[in-house]
């Protein structure tokens, strides 16, 4: 999340990295399993960070305040007879008079789960600044509410229809987050090492594409002496690499094509593609890598014309942990943008990534020198 990109990617056609099921029935994991409450912790913020940018309820409640000289509302007799009259101070009047309010049964519920949000982020060693951002702004929209402790008895209280329906999606999360129906408590029945969990499913397409630009990005970050740097993601809407000159919806050709990794060369004060890359989260093993084959070559192709590149390719997930990093293979390609005069040639490849927490950079320095034309990290492909 502290990538610059996250919320664009996210907010794309790809949707987000991660969805929490809170609607579902509960099902059993073993006691090790320690992602779901961290990921709800993450989705309760998020989502309540939309509550307080665009819906934040108030509702009708009655303060009573002694006012001074003047009177607001209805005057509660008993209480002004006792804290007033009764000592000689009839210049006040105790009064009881309608507001709106912040401080909902809802909103409560809202800032207990932020409490404990920040505690499960704490536990789990989070130290994401946008995380942080979003929280703190939470706070601060809540600062009004007053922190109680919150029951299962207060959730069947609560109003999500009419106005309150934008609530429903974040009181399910709330509820994940305050009842412990997390990974880390159990709100079913314990048996033996198996717990029960709220269910949540993790995009693992959109989130190895994602890792594998951020690897790529945090190399060329760090390597100045490169004049290489990885093409922003691009919205559908905002994307320049159209087909069509026109927007004519009729046409039975699409019209909007974001490379998932496309590398520019700057040097000179010249900014020209010089590779293309396709993310995909499948391997060999698996019955889509071969039923795929004819789409994602005719695409990975048609990137490699469309931004008039030299050198293109897979990326692939390692399939196993101990798998080592092969001596890279090149294939000539027979394919040209039609340009006679153009007759260098062109270059497929495939790689494969290991999806790790730790730091990958070693997969970036060999697809860079690939890039630049350093053989000394290549082993053409012979046959």
């Amino acid at each position: 999340m502290n990538d610059p990109e996250y919320e664009l990617y996210a907010s794309g056609s790809n949707g987000d990295f991660f969805e929490i099921h809170t609607g579902e029935e509960l099902v059993p994991v073993p006691n090790t399993e320690t992602g779901g409450e961290l990921l709800a912790a993450i989705s309760f913020v998020k989502e309540c960070e939309k509550i307080c940018k665009k819906h934040l309820r108030q509702a009708m409640d009655f303060k009573e305040e002694n006012f001074n000289g003047k009177i607001v509302g209805n005057i509660q007799m008993a209480k002004h007879i006792k804290q007033n009259v009764s000592q000689a101070r009839e210049d006040r009047i105790f009064c009881k008079y309608p507001i709106f309010t912040v401080d909902t049964l809802e909103n409560r519920i809202m800032k207990a789960a932020l409490i404990k949000a920040k505690k499960v982020f704490r536990n789990n060693g989070i130290a994401v600044k946008e995380i942080g951002r979003i929280y703190s702004y939470c706070e601060n929209s809540l600062k009004a509410v007053r922190t109680v402790s919150i029951s299962k008895n207060d959730f069947n209280r609560v109003n999500t229809t009419g106005f309150n329906s934008c609530y429903k999606r974040v009181m399910g999360l709330a509820k994940t987050v305050l009842l412990n129906t997390g990974v880390n408590d159990l709100i079913g029945k314990e048996m033996d090492e198996i717990r029960y969990i709220i269910p949540y499913t993790i995009n693992m397409e959109s989130l190895f594409e994602f890792y594998v630009r951020a690897v790529l990005k945090e190399y060329l970050r760090k390597d100045s002496d490169s004049h290489i740097v990885l093409d922003e993601y691009r919205m559908s809407q905002k994307n320049p690499l159209l087909t069509l000159k026109d927007s004519d919806q009729q046409a039975y050709l699409m019209n909007h094509y974001v490379p998932d990794i496309a590398l520019i060369d700057q040097s000179d004060g010249e900014s020209k593609y010089i590779a293309v890359f396709d993310v995909k989260y499948q391997n060999s093993l698996n019955t889509v890598y071969s039923e795929t084959r004819r789409h994602n070559s005719h695409q990975l192709l048609f990137y490699t014309l469309l931004l008039n590149v030299k050198r293109c390719g897979f990326i692939f997930p390692k399939q196993r942990k101990d798998e080592k990093l092969d001596d890279l293979e090149m294939y000539e390609l027979n394919i040209q943008s039609g340009d006679a005069k153009d007759t260098s040639d062109r270059e497929y490849t495939q790689w494969s990534a290991e999806f790790t927490s730790t730091s990958n950079n070693r997969l970036a320095e060999r697809i860079v020198h690939y890039v630049k034309g350093i053989n000394s990290a290549i082993k053409p492909d012979t046959n």
